[in-house]
């Protein structure tokens, strides 16, 4: 019996193993194609000191379990009568949330475009990240889009965070 058990617990572990090995090949694979893609597109250096960052934090109260994760209040088990503790209800509780704004300038082809984006990140952060790398690469691509002269810039901040969500893509606006 006791044998029989230990076998179920040996092929669970083997069966996670194999599962985590799968997403992270899976994860290396997305990656390569994205830096693959990114080779085909013309690009350029960019000074980080010429990004204006702006950034705020404001407090929030919010319900939370008990440990500390953020509840939704229209969530149907907000109250629940499950028996673990998890996603349930314990208190409310102050939370500081972090905006930073950027304001980038890119100068191509004798015309200066401006634009914007957001990062739920604390300010101080990213300066240190920027202070640091100094420069970043822009991807320059082609789209219908009339405002923008048909140039998409895709800006390149995976050095903050290893991560896709890092690429951020432009919509232009103007001054």
């Amino acid at each position: 019996m006791v044998e029989i058990e230990f076998a179920i617990i040996i092929i669970i572990l083997i069966i996670v193993f194999v599962i985590s090995l799968y997403t992270k090949y899976e994860n290396r694979k997305k990656l390569k194609g994205l830096n693959e893609y990114l080779k085909t597109l013309e690009k350029f250096e960019i000074d980080l000191d010429t990004i204006k960052v702006d950034g705020f934090h404001w407090q929030e109260n919010i319900p939370v379990d008990v440990y500390d994760n953020e509840l939704k209040p229209y969530n149907d088990n907000f109250y629940g009568r499950r028996h673990n503790l998890k996603g349930k209800f314990h208190k409310q509780k102050n939370l500081t949330k972090f905006k930073t704004k950027l304001y980038i300038t890119v100068n191509h082809l004798n015309s200066e475009y401006h634009y914007t984006t957001s990062l739920p990140t604390e300010h101080t952060n990213i300066r240190m990240k920027f202070y640091t790398q100094k420069k970043t690469n822009v991807y320059i691509g082609k789209t219908e889009n009339e405002d923008s002269n048909g140039i998409c810039f895709l800006f390149d901040f995976r050095f903050i965070k290893n991560s896709r969500n890092y690429l951020f893509s432009t919509k232009p606006f103007f001054y």
